[in-house]
């Protein structure tokens, strides 16, 4: 059904685990006493004169399926559905261990481990119990969910199958045997034990198929008749179908299992899943098991235990679908817009275990649309939001959001481009692809440009994609000052096609730092078109000189610069300006001294956070920025806000946006570049390396 993921807690997973315990427990004593008491007499004459050993047999039979229903309760980091191994020493505890993997075992029924009395059929003898090795506890064989088949085919005296791992049922996963009367060559002995016999466990004294301790594969258990002569054993069987009757009803089935998932792959791409594990399907990529396990690799997610335990065994249920197009809503999950979803398939409808053949059809997983969106170009993907132990075969339909919209020089160097005046070979911005690094400035530039108006000493270098600001963004570089001049900007402007239609703009040189004004004052360049950096707009200035006509408090400062008054050109970097708001512009707050800008040869490092949140005549930023000499764990890891209790930001900010007009949001999409300027003075000329850039927005 629609809605929402669900995320239970710890104490609601406690609650519906007791619960679920409960009515397992209620529905495996029920059923096995009213109806799934298999009698090696189908006709049920001779059993009614034993009622007994068909009372004992129906208690056994509903303590085992309680006991796998109930297995994870007992045992936090596994799957519900295992059985015990046999009591091997006449103990009546089942042994910690039994046989080879994939081996099915016979021994005593382990009474006590199951919190039964001493049962006993009606001459008096223990049960007897075979577990299929598909099924015990140790050691375990995956995968172990509702599709596992039992290993044990069970057949009355004549050879007729009464069960078979092939049937619709699944075989048989356990089976109980009461021992009749001793047959010709049997002796069942006395001992110190409370059943008879020794620590041995002749199964041969007391059981009438000739069976071995340990049967690797597949097993005949034979139905005997109480009054034959070859074989008068009478058993019950669980099959493979029934045993997860009461589990499948278990609200927590999957346990954290998709809530895990759903934080992995969540904000994420098909980037990180191989082609040869991904098959397109329209405008979005499908992945199934050996797909999600890559994915789960290659992002370095960490699931808990229990949720290994799940994914293990339960792994070809799921698919896992994600746009092709990072950023891309491409598909619907019960009519909400999604880059992606992860599918689940549930219980066949007839709860029959899927036959090989059966698991090979993906409509034998996943209902008809769902197939459809799988298989076609088809979008639309419909599920319950958790499991149902109500309608456990009904698809499950998880939701994943975009990948958060990102850019850095490790991923996108290749989309940066450049807007300077070139002096003689120089200019004031330069790129190394191969060490992608970003160059503001130039040595020796005031030489080049002697003579040059200082206006023209400017350069810019923006990305050419655009992001979408949505609620927020965090943002991480480094740089390095190797000749100390006016300083830079990291610059935010907006993208609307009508105020900076493209990457080729930047402010006008000299203490403007390429950030505010009009290239060369709006005057031609020859052989340069350039256009203002038009507002609204917002910037990280990092200043290393100081001008008294734009409020600097000094030369070693940082500040939040948005764009001071609209109606004037070259404002957007004087602090505590406009000192009255004009309308729908943020006043740019006074400077903070922060001596390490100054810093040469030196890496310094930048980060900085901005929220964006909805206000009634437009949106507010919060801001917070940092310039670090030493960087601290974490810094630089932009999927998380950092924390001030390791390093306090040096700027705390906010700024009210106004939309530009009704139904015209500002600051929507954005450009993203710096800019950076000289005088045409020598001590203006500097270069300063950035790198290890990267932006990613909000979730």
């Amino acid at each position: 059904m629609p809605g929402t993921n669900l995320l239970s807690s710890s104490s609601l997973r406690t609650k519906q685990r007791g619960a679920a315990l409960l009515l397992a427990l209620v529905i495996a004593l029920t059923l096995a006493a009213a109806f799934l008491f298999h009698p090696s007499d189908p006709g049920g004459g001779n059993y009614a004169r034993e009622p007994a050993t068909e009372e004992a047999l129906a208690q056994a039979k509903a303590a085992l399926i309680g006991y796998a229903a109930s297995y994870r309760d007992g045992h936090p980091n596994e799957v519900l559905g295992y059985l015990p191994c046999p009591d091997t020493n006449n103990t009546g505890i089942a042994q910690p261990a039994c046989g080879n993997a994939g081996e099915t075992m016979i021994g005593r029924l382990p009474y006590k481990t199951l919190g039964l009395p001493d049962l006993r059929a009606a001459g008096g003898e223990c049960l007897w119990y075979v577990v299929s090795g598909s099924h015990k506890y140790n050691p375990k064989t995956a995968p172990l969910n509702w599709d596992t088949r039992g290993q044990i085919r069970i057949q009355d005296i004549n050879g007729v199958a009464l069960t078979d791992p092939a049937d619709n049922n699944g075989g048989a996963v356990a089976v109980i045997l009461a021992p009749g009367s001793p047959l010709a060559g049997q002796n069942h002995p006395s001992g110190a034990f409370n059943c008879s016999g020794d620590a041995s466990n002749s199964i041969t004294s007391y059981l009438d198929g000739g069976y071995a301790a340990a049967t690797p594969g597949a097993l005949i258990v034979v139905a005997g008749q109480p009054n034959s002569s070859a074989n008068n054993d009478r058993l019950s069987w669980i099959s493979s179908r029934e045993l997860f009757i009461p589990i499948a009803r278990r609200s927590d089935l999957p346990g954290t299992l998709l809530t895990q998932l759903t934080t992995c792959l969540n904000f994420t791409d098909s980037n990180h899943i191989p082609a040869a594990n991904k098959i397109a399907a329209g405008s979005k990529w499908v992945a199934d098991s050996s797909g999600i396990d890559e994915a789960i690799t290659q992002l370095g997610c960490v699931l808990d235990a229990p949720a290994i335990a799940t994914w293990a065994n339960w792994k070809d249920h799921f698919r896992y679908v994600v746009c092709s197009t990072p950023t891309a809503n491409c598909i619907q999950v019960n009519a909400a817009n999604c880059s992606g979803a992860i599918l689940f398939g549930g219980r066949m409808t007839n709860g029959n275990p899927r036959s090989a053949a059966e698991k090979a059809i993906l409509s034998n997983y996943f209902d008809a649309a769902n197939v459809t969106a799988l298989t076609t170009a088809a979008t639309a993907f419909t599920g319950n939001v958790f499991y149902s132990g109500t309608a456990p075969q009904t698809d499950i339909a998880l939701c994943l959001q975009p990948a958060p919209a990102k850019l850095s020089f490790q991923d996108n160097f290749s989309d940066l481009s450049s807007v300077a005046v070139d002096f003689s070979g120089q200019s004031m911005v330069s790129q190394d692809a191969s060490a992608k690094t970003l160059t503001l400035g130039a040595a020796n530039l005031s030489g080049s440009a002697s003579g040059s108006d200082p206006a023209q000493l400017f350069g810019c270098n923006w990305f050419g994609t655009t992001l979408p600001f949505g609620t927020g963004f965090r943002a991480y570089f480094r740089y390095r000052i190797t000749n100390r001049g006016q300083g830079f900007v990291f610059a935010i402007a907006d993208a609307d096609p009508a105020r900076n239609p493209s990457a080729i703009m930047c402010g006008r040189g000299d203490s403007s730092l390429g950030y505010s004004g009009l290239p060369n004052d709006g005057n031609p360049i020859p052989g340069l078109t350039v256009a203002p950096i038009n507002y609204p707009k917002i910037g990280l200035e990092i200043d290393t000189s100081q001008n008294i006509a734009r409020n600097d408090t000094n030369n070693q400062h940082m500040a939040i610069v948005y764009w001071g008054d609209p109606t004037l050109d070259d404002d957007d970097n004087i602090h505590n300006t406009p000192t009255v708001a004009a309308t729908g512009s943020p006043q740019n707050p006074l400077a903070v001294t922060r001596s390490i800008v100054r810093n040469t040869n030196v890496y310094l490092h930048v980060r900085l956070e901005i929220i964006r949140s909805a206000i009634s005549s437009g949106h507010r930023y919060t801001t917070k920025a940092w310039i670090l000499d030493i960087l601290p764990p974490d810094f630089d890891l932009l999927t998380a806000d950092f924390d001030e209790t390791i390093a306090s930001a040096q700027i705390h900010a906010t700024g009210d946006i106004a939309d530009l007009s009704a139904g015209q949001e500002a600051l929507r999409n954005i450009r993203i570049g710096f800019t950076n300027a000289a005088s045409s003075a020598a001590s203006s000329d500097q270069t300063i390396e950035i790198s290890n850039f990267a932006i990613q927005a909000n979730p």
